[in-house]
């Protein structure tokens, strides 16, 4: 059943928080843009507050039953991944799907909006792994190679992040952004 879909689930705890945020997400993303009229302002609203959450958390001035919520959307990357996810499956369905129709407009705006809170997610990690992984640089070429990949996927992710906004892709021709 679950294991048929082609969605990544990992084994384990984190792969059940990441099907349920993935579901939450999905259900959010779809009421709010039928409510909303495809409108992208409620998406970076709603961002806005979950990383003003989740920085009065790191703080303690949130209560512990919200921090708890909070702390693994943020701090793993699941409303993140959760919403790259569903950008990237958009492009999956029929163009005369309702699904489509409903998300297609947001597609862009989600991007957004998951970067921002892939920015956060990766900020959080970097303070916590980054020192010990430039301590360990010498003991192993594989650290060396993690360092590579991580850098290379920023890298990666900060050009997608950049094109995805319309005054960038308007400089571009159509092909090259493509």
């Amino acid at each position: 059943p679950i294991d048929r879909l082609c969605i990544p689930i990992p084994k384990g705890p984190l792969g059940m928080e990441y099907l349920v945020a993935l579901l939450g997400t999905t259900a959010v993303v779809v009421a709010s843009s039928l409510l909303f009229k495809m409108r992208s302002a409620p998406l970076y609203i709603a961002a806005a507050a979950l990383i003003a959450l989740y920085a009065a958390g790191s703080y303690g001035m949130l209560p512990a039953p919200l921090w708890k919520a909070v702390f693994p959307l943020v701090r793993k990357g699941l409303i993140a991944l959760s919403l790259f996810t569903i950008v990237m499956f958009i492009g999956v369905f029929r163009e005369s799907s309702a699904a489509r129709n409903i998300l297609q407009p947001l597609r862009k705006d989600l991007a957004v909006t998951a970067s921002a809170l892939a920015i956060l997610h990766i900020a959080a990690q970097v303070q916590s792994y980054l020192p010990n992984l430039l301590a360990m640089l010498g003991d192993s070429p594989l650290h060396a190679m993690q360092l590579a990949t991580v850098s290379a996927l920023l890298v990666l992710g900060a050009i997608l992040t950049v094109t995805s906004f319309e005054r960038i892709r308007k400089l571009m021709p159509g092909k090259t952004w493509k």
